[in-house]
């Protein structure tokens, strides 16, 4: 629905704002490691730089599209993650959390936010937030210990991309 809602998105992809001058840049000049945890706009961007790595093992003619798929895919998972069943204490109805998750990609302005990777962090902050108060299923010791490692790498990443989300990390 997203990627729907922006024609061209995939038929003639372009770099959007930072996307060149900054992930593109810093990507070919100081490769993963270089840029990684370097700051940008005072923050730090991991999931963007991450993509951006991806991006850099092939051709750079591919760069734009693999930015707006990259942009795109992280858009509509954290679109979608509200109809996973870790939901359901909320909202008990598996087609009204499906609604929600319909309104949220139809309602957003697509013009700027879908697509290119400089915005990501929005989604990610609605995602973050709504994965703070997830049903957390009980977990045998082992998995226990695991599943804790897996959410602890995600929040490691999700958190430094949209500095907001460190205002709901005690809840976690």
């Amino acid at each position: 629905i997203l990627m729907v809602r922006r024609p061209g998105t995939l038929s003639n992809p372009q770099f959007w704002a930072e996307d060149g001058v900054v992930y593109f840049q810093n990507q070919v000049v100081f490769g993963l490691w270089g840029t990684i945890f370097k700051l940008h706009g005072g923050y730090v961007t991991v999931l963007q730089r991450l993509i951006a790595a991806f991006a850099g093992l092939f051709s750079p003619r591919f760069a734009p599209l693999l930015y707006t798929v990259g942009g795109g895919v992280i858009g509509a998972l954290c679109c979608t993650i509200f109809f996973l069943p870790w939901f359901r204490h909320i909202i008990r109805s598996d087609a009204l959390r499906l609604s929600c998750c319909v309104l949220m990609a139809t309602a957003i302005y697509s013009r700027e936010l879908v697509g290119n990777l400089v915005n990501t962090q929005w989604f990610v902050l609605v995602a973050g937030i709504l994965l703070v108060f997830r049903d957390v299923p009980k977990a045998p010791g082992r998995r226990k210990w695991q599943m804790a490692a897996c959410w602890a790498g995600l929040g490691a990443t999700a958190a430094p991309t949209m500095p907001l989300l460190l205002i709901v990390m005690p809840f976690s």
